[in-house]
């Protein structure tokens, strides 16, 4: 049995821009042309800090991705690891860009974290571990700066009480 595509599937190119991962086609889609109704290839949109950038699949690149400020370039022979190219990138990408943005908002918050890692850590957008370490998910590099901010807030809020329930306000 067929899994229903989704209302509005393929009418906007930023539907499915990749805030829970990548499918393993996650680079084009075919979808019916608004005029005939024939079924195209629409060329996805990727997320950085919530602005929408355009995949390219190149040939004879050296490097099976790397990301040129306007267009992410895939090397047209990385295809078949796309996710995981693309995983790789916004790892080492996210890891200083975090570390980063942690160092300019602890003295906001009023606290520093021993370290921050960035992984995949499932549904989560952000952790805070033992000793002051916080993770971060990867995919949180897809938002939009400002709710990126609010989740490493978070985090660092975190560091200074670790509970946050409904008993602990």
């Amino acid at each position: 049995m067929a899994k229903e595509k989704p209302e509005g599937y393929g009418e906007d190119p930023d539907y499915y821009s990749g805030f829970f991962g990548f499918t393993e086609s996650f680079w084009t889609s075919r979808v019916p042309c608004r005029e005939c109704g024939a079924r195209v290839r629409e060329w996805r949109k990727l997320q950085l800090l919530g602005r929408s950038y355009r995949l390219k699949v190149v040939r004879g690149a050296v490097a099976s991705l790397r990301f040129d400020g306007r267009n992410f370039l895939l090397s047209r022979r990385a295809r078949s690891k796309a996710t995981d190219h693309f995983r790789r990138w916004y790892v080492q990408t996210g890891r200083f860009w975090l570390r980063e943005r942690v160092s300019l908002l602890s003295p906001k918050v009023g606290v520093a974290a021993a370290r921050v890692n960035i992984r995949d850590i499932g549904y989560r957008w952000g952790s805070c571990g033992r000793n002051g370490v916080i993770y971060f998910n990867w995919k949180l590099l897809q938002l939009p700066l400002r709710v990126a901010d609010y989740v490493i807030a978070h985090e660092l809020a975190n560091l200074l009480q670790r509970h946050h329930g409904v008993e602990n306000s």
